[in-house]
């Protein structure tokens, strides 16, 4: 198994300076106009580059936040992120997500591949489940408890997305080309699953907090996930 860590940050922790970004991500921001683009953009690359602090990635402290602009975040070509330090590309990979207020980075160490996801629970109706779920998981949604229906999409849909991310091909790949599969195995705060894709099983892990649901999936298979406390 490899090691999996994660670190979740409300957009009340992004600074309103950006003394933390580098010149290429300054050059990028200064082309972005709309506000909500801003902030989660914003939102992404603090997160990351506080996970990245904080696993101890060529010597750049957590409080040197002058520092942190020796790290650049950047995307490839498919949109995936990645993370680029003093122009060497860094020794882990990386994965985004943000939903509402909330930004989330998985990191994982070359050569593995990672997705994470972060959904905010709300009601989604069934055109959605329709027309993004296979026949097996609207199935199973139909059968679960009315009270648990918008967790349960919500759990679905994210695992989803982190998979997709993992193969890195995002929303390119219709959705019902991977199913999300519940294994049963629980531990304090996180429960397994797998994703069956085109290229074979993604394993990973789930949990709910308060309104947000958090997936994580990679491979080789993951260990439980570690958070990145300060």
């Amino acid at each position: 198994m490899i090691a999996v860590s994660w670190l979740l940050q409300h957009v009340a922790d992004v600074p309103s300076s950006d003394e933390w970004l580098s010149a290429s991500e300054r050059e990028t921001l200064a082309r972005l106009w709309a506000p909500k683009r801003i902030r989660d953009w914003r939102l992404g690359r603090w997160t990351a580059k506080r996970a990245l602090a904080r696993m101890g990635d060529a010597g750049v402290s957590e409080s040197d936040r002058f520092g942190w602009a020796r790290i650049s975040i950047r995307a490839t070509e498919s949109g995936a992120p990645y993370a680029v330090i003093d122009e060497r590309e860094a020794a882990w990979m990386i994965s985004l997500s943000h939903s509402g207020e909330h930004g989330l980075c998985a990191v994982a160490s070359r050569p593995a591949v990672v997705g994470c996801d972060v959904e905010t629970v709300g009601r989604r109706g069934e055109e959605f489940v329709v027309d993004w779920f296979t026949e097996a998981e609207r199935a199973w949604i139909e059968r679960c408890a009315s009270g648990e229906r918008s967790r349960l999409v919500a759990l679905v849909w994210s695992a989803k997305e982190s998979a997709l991310k993992a193969l890195g091909v995002g929303l390119r790949l219709d959705t019902r080309e991977v199913q999300v599969e519940l294994t049963g195995a629980r531990c304090p705060t996180w429960s397994s699953l797998v994703v069956c894709g085109p290229d074979g099983p993604l394993h990973g892990w789930w949990r709910a907090d308060d309104d947000r649901v958090v997936t994580v999936v990679a491979t080789p298979e993951p260990a439980l996930p570690v958070e990145l406390l300060a």
